[in-house]
């Protein structure tokens, strides 16, 4: 089904990101998730705050968005990169990615998450427990 706007609601129908606007007609959820990268769709804090991350870098995103692929294994297909919290602000498309926040996750301290945040992404340690699996629900306006 084409689309041209798209939003996403974690844990419950109150907690949602607003609704993103595409400047052009999507195609279909495939052509978006499984396309090439798309810097767009991704406001920072509405992504903490709806995944309830706490602990991370006051920081800029790395490469924030749709179908994003950052180093070290951590990828998104809707979300961000970061470093972890005990290293400096890595920003650049190319720097050191250590976690991830978003939906369709996988990062390189766990295994691959519908929707939430890796362990790295709010903590220094490997293997401390602290990533977060949420339930999500994505929607899109046709």
């Amino acid at each position: 089904m084409a689309f041209t706007a798209i939003t996403a609601c974690v844990d419950s129908f109150d907690n949602c990101l607003s609704e993103y606007e595409f400047a052009s007609v999507i195609p279909n959820a495939l052509e978006l998730f499984n396309g090439q990268f798309r810097r767009e769709g991704v406001v920072q804090q509405e992504f903490v705050s709806v995944f309830h991350a706490t602990g991370q870098q006051n920081c800029g995103m790395q490469r924030p968005g749709f179908h994003t692929e950052c180093n070290d294994g951590n990828r998104a297909r809707w979300g961000f990169c970061n470093n972890i919290p005990s290293q400096g602000c890595q920003e650049s498309d190319g720097s050191d990615a250590d976690g991830v926040i978003g939906f369709g996750i996988a990062g390189q301290d766990c295994c691959p998450t519908g929707a939430g945040f890796t362990n790295y992404f709010v903590h220094s340690s490997a293997d401390s427990g602290h990533e977060s699996q949420q339930q999500a629900w994505i929607l899109v306006r046709p």
